[in-house]
């Protein structure tokens, strides 16, 4: 077999594989699932990959990487006040979860490992979420220094629970409240972005209460449409 044609066999199997693994998880799949779907055989599979464990973590790898390249995470000025900080980091968790095709494997796949976490997709987990959500908590921290752990993560669910109600809750957003979800119109969404990552970043604020030690203000509201911020 040449390199070229394995090459193609080994890619036509993970798009095979991501596919069914979004969809039915790591364990309800069966190999014989993926060689019908990627039109090959288990010899092959075991050829490339080894075992059914190792393929999904290839995918994962692939989902991770597609991400990685499609919806980085900005570049965050540390010289910036921590709110604006915040802001710039919430714009890039809110691309990531709502910008993102909702019809991929490898973002479907990454959500169902979020959702429902694996054994298998625990690197994914410790490398891809854990430190976002490790560094959410250190700015929360410098907002509200006297916080306690357990507020401190209940503030970080709050932005992940939202992120992921408009995600995977689109339809039940816009019947209850029409337009009023992210992306609700195709214009100007770097704009909606950020108005969803200020919103979230004031609920924070009002989550923490009278340990906050920070406030938005003019000054604040300028750095933030500053090009220099971003």
């Amino acid at each position: 077999m040449s390199e070229a044609v394995a090459d193609s066999t080994r890619r036509r199997i993970v798009a095979a594989a991501g596919e069914i693994f979004a969809d039915q998880g790591f364990e309800a799949t069966t190999v014989r699932e993926i060689c019908q779907n990627a039109r090959t055989n288990v010899a092959r599979v075991n050829y490339h990959f080894g075992d059914k464990r190792r393929l999904y973590e290839v995918c994962l790898e692939e989902a991770r990487r597609h991400r990685d390249a499609l919806f980085p995470m900005p570049a965050i000025d540390h010289s910036m006040p921590v709110l604006v900080r915040m802001v710039r980091f919430l714009e890039g968790i809110v691309y990531r979860f709502l910008a993102s095709d909702p019809f991929s494997w490898e973002g479907r796949l990454i959500l169902r490992e979020m959702l429902q976490p694996s054994a298998v997709g625990r690197p994914l987990l410790e490398q891809g979420v854990r430190p976002q959500f490790e560094f959410m908590g250190n700015l929360i921290q410098e907002m509200a220094p006297t916080v306690s752990a357990a507020d401190r993560n209940h503030a970080c669910y709050y932005v992940v629970g939202q992120c992921i109600l408009f995600r995977t809750g689109g339809a039940l957003v816009e019947y209850l409240t029409p337009s009023f979800g992210p992306f609700s119109s195709q214009e100007n969404v770097d704009g909606q972005i950020q108005e969803l990552a200020i919103r979230l970043c004031k609920g924070v604020c009002a989550l923490l209460g009278q340990a906050c030690t920070v406030t938005f203000d003019h000054n604040i509201e300028q750095l933030l449409q500053s090009p220099s911020a971003k």
